[in-house]
């Protein structure tokens, strides 16, 4: 029973991390390549919608593997 809850835990923290990095490495590259090239919001929306995508496809990646395991 301990190690299930181990495994949940496991689980949402590791979940955390992947719907969290995405966007936020967006975000972050996104404003860095808009200083240097001077395309004020553009390259931000665009890295940022990226990031949200990566992590909607992550995410439902792990969760169909645990749900299959």
């Amino acid at each position: 029973m301990e190690k299930n809850i181990w495994r949940l835990a496991s689980l949402a923290f590791e979940l955390g991390f992947i719907i969290a990095i995405p966007p936020v490495l967006g975000i972050y590259l996104g404003f860095w390549l808009d200083k240097n090239f001077g395309t004020k919001p553009v390259l931000t929306v665009f890295f940022l919608i990226g990031g949200l995508v990566l992590a909607i496809l992550a995410t439902r990646r792990i969760i169909k593997k645990t749900l299959s395991s």
